[in-house]
């Protein structure tokens, strides 16, 4: 195994197999190949499966998950511990939550981190005696901001990477100077 950070290019680009995303990249560029001419069956089942796959590829970056996950749970401990009329039950669950997601949860766990933390402010929301008063406003739109964030970074549009630059035709006077280069004397 190479010394270094796992992340590090170094360990990255000596991969044994494909990442995930590789391979779902691989997938979204096959089926976008498909001829589907006069076919709008297909037409239609290629654009689900680009879908799908476009939306198992952002899964896979799941970075914008963790700062989402910590606002989650700090506007519900400090709600928790603030607001009137907040049951025992739902201080307790509020206390429980962690203030940061642990690394290398996948983007499955992380939605079961965050669908507690959102069923927390909702709760929370609905506990709420007076919607009208400042604290409970800025509550409520702190709420409605974060589950909105949680939203957008699940719908982020995918980032092609740039097509592989072509390769410059092969000319006779190139070929010969490739190989007396490689093969210098012969």
């Amino acid at each position: 195994m190479t010394k270094g950070a796992p992340d590090t290019p170094s360990t990255l680009d000596a991969l044994p197999l494909p990442t995930s995303e590789r391979m779902l990249r691989g997938i979204r560029t096959a089926v976008s190949e498909i001829d589907v001419t006069g076919r709008p069956d297909l037409r239609h089942l290629a654009a689900i499966l680009d879908i799908v796959v476009s939306n198992l590829i952002v899964r896979e970056d799941t970075a914008p998950y963790g700062p989402i996950y910590a606002d989650i749970a700090a506007l519900v401990k400090a709600r928790a511990a603030d607001a009137e009329g907040v049951s025992t039950e739902l201080k307790a669950r509020a206390a429980a939550l962690e203030m940061h997601l642990p690394n290398g949860l996948s983007f499955d766990a992380i939605q079961r981190w965050i669908n507690e933390g959102l069923g927390c402010l909702n709760d929370l929301a609905r506990a709420t005696p007076d919607a009208t008063a400042p604290a409970s406003r800025e509550f409520l739109a702190k709420a409605e901001a974060i589950e909105a964030a949680f939203y957008a970074a699940s719908l982020r549009p995918i980032v092609n990477p740039a097509p592989p630059a072509e390769a410059a035709p092969i000319t006779k006077n190139g070929f010969e100077a490739y190989l007396l280069e490689k093969f210098p004397g012969r």
